[in-house]
């Protein structure tokens, strides 16, 4: 389901703010973490990513009434939230506006990825004049596929290798030529790979993991070129 509205125009104000903030002697950093992973400026761009350095320096945390969501709270009484914490920020965007805010966390305490509340668990789709798509988790992972390989691929990024795609992302699938599924090389990704993938989409899919690394990001690292991988897998 998509997010209410005030949540979207909340949401974008953010992101616009967070994009700025990428661009601040501050956000070198988080500039620094992706270019790691491959990705190049005008990826960055078009992927619309943000940089969260917080205020004074801590996470962020705002009522959860002020952004269209509903009042809840915690066990001991005291009201819940909305948490956004500092790291890159990762949207989902459509037509609808900004649907997601996925922030990648520098903190070693508590998860690496927080979703924030009220985002939209859709996928990102990026679409190629191609009939084939690569499954991948991590939306990083699929910027840097499509920065190599837009042409020859779309890119389906799941966000988790336990989701699923949702309606308009199984349209596209089940039309498909080939959907070569790249979830991470992991025990999580290898069940999805080999139980849900084939059973809802037949022998067109094909398990194509790196060949080095869990995920792309990783093999890019590792010295694996991110289109001839690609190429070998559509071969």
């Amino acid at each position: 389901t998509a997010p209410p509205p005030l949540w979207s125009e909340k949401a974008m104000k953010f992101l616009q703010w967070s994009q700025a903030q990428l661009r601040t002697p501050g956000g070198q950093a988080a500039r620094d973490i992706l270019s790691g992973k491959g990705l190049n400026e005008e990826t960055i761009r078009r992927a619309g990513i943000g940089w969260n350095p917080g205020e004074h320096g801590e996470d962020i945390y705002r009522d959860r009434r002020g952004w269209g969501l509903p009042h809840e709270v915690h066990r001991d009484g005291r009201p819940k939230r909305l948490w956004i914490p500092q790291g890159i920020v990762i949207p989902l965007q459509g037509n609808e506006g900004t649907r997601r805010l996925r922030i990648r966390r520098h903190s070693e305490d508590g998860p690496r990825y927080v979703i924030v509340a009220g985002s939209s668990m859709s996928p990102l789709v990026l679409e190629s004049v191609t009939g084939v798509f690569m499954v991948v988790e991590s939306e990083l992972d699929a910027w840097l596929c499509w920065q190599e390989a837009g042409d020859l691929c779309g890119v389906v990024a799941m966000g988790s290798a336990q989701l699923k795609p949702d309606k308009a992302a199984h349209n596209l699938l089940i039309k498909s030529e080939k959907i070569l599924n790249a979830l991470d090389y992991d025990p999580a990704g290898a069940r999805a790979a080999w139980k849900f993938w084939p059973e809802a989409y037949g022998a067109k899919v094909i398990r194509w993991p790196p060949p080095v690394g869990k995920d792309p990001s990783d093999a890019w690292q590792q010295g694996i070129n991110i289109r001839d991988w690609i190429e070998a897998g559509l071969e």
